[in-house]
């Protein structure tokens, strides 16, 4: 049997940078907001800080849905580049999981 761990390991990074670009982008970019306020910078940080962290949001969402398989070779999480993932935290092709330990 072949371990795949090392090759799902960029699977759960790119999962791992979508969450927490997810859920510190708003908050972040209050912060930076609140920070810089009255400053010449006001405009600039938190647009900066937004964009910066809208685009790893983004660019970790399409490394996630066109993940390939490490046991068959076709994406990951998805059949159809518009489809849900339907399995879960399987390999919709194969049955392979991304979290065999939890």
């Amino acid at each position: 049997m072949n371990d795949y761990s090392r090759q799902i390991l960029r699977l759960r990074f790119w999962t791992r940078t979508a969450t927490f670009a997810l859920i510190f982008t708003l908050p972040a970019t209050f912060l930076a907001g609140f920070i810089t306020y009255g400053t010449t910078l006001e405009h600039v940080v938190p647009a900066s800080i937004f964009i910066v962290l809208g685009g790893a949001l983004v660019v970790a969402y399409i490394r996630i849905r066109t993940f390939p398989c490490p046991r068959c070779g076709h994406h990951f999480g998805v059949k159809h580049p518009l489809g849900a993932n339907i399995r879960g935290r399987k390999c919709v092709y194969c049955g392979l999981e991304a979290y065999p330990e939890l």
